[in-house]
């Protein structure tokens, strides 16, 4: 009796499934895929949005504070989100109350650091109120005093 040597060949039905469980883990990864970026946009999105508060929670209780539009030219600051308006530079002053977004007050000095700016608040004490650097758009600032 002679033994051949025989190596199975494949199925054309075994190929068949190969071919199927590829195709069904490349869904799955391109579902993954998908889910992914879906998940990183809307981390991005909400990301882009300008902070709620400038700083910190919203003292101010939603009191938006009414302060005079700067001249043009004039040296301003404008809001980029709900904006404590303190009465220091630094979250530790408390809060008169906030800006709108958007919203665009007179700058009257800086902070040493340049860190916050001074701005024209009649309803705050002395008439200044403080807001922080990182959530305003500064405009025309060149030569503004720095107030301590």
């Amino acid at each position: 009796m002679t033994v051949e040597n025989q190596t199975p060949q494949p199925t054309q039905e075994s190929s068949n499934t190969g071919k199927t469980i590829l195709m069904v883990v490349l869904v799955v990864l391109a579902a993954l895929a998908v889910i992914f970026l879906a998940f990183l946009a809307g981390g991005m999105l909400a990301g882009s949005s300008a902070p709620d508060t400038g700083d910190e929670v919203i003292e101010g209780g939603g009191n938006y504070l009414q302060v005079p539009a700067p001249a043009p030219g004039d040296p301003s600051v404008t809001a980029v989100a709900n904006l404590n308006v303190r009465a220091g530079p630094g979250t530790q002053y408390n809060s008169y109350g906030l800006l709108q977004p958007g919203q665009s007050a007179q700058a009257v000095g800086i902070n040493s650091d340049g860190t916050w700016y001074a701005i024209n608040c009649p309803q705050c004490t002395d008439g200044i109120g403080w807001a922080s650097g990182e959530y305003v758009i500064p405009q025309n600032i060149e030569g503004l005093p720095v107030i301590e």
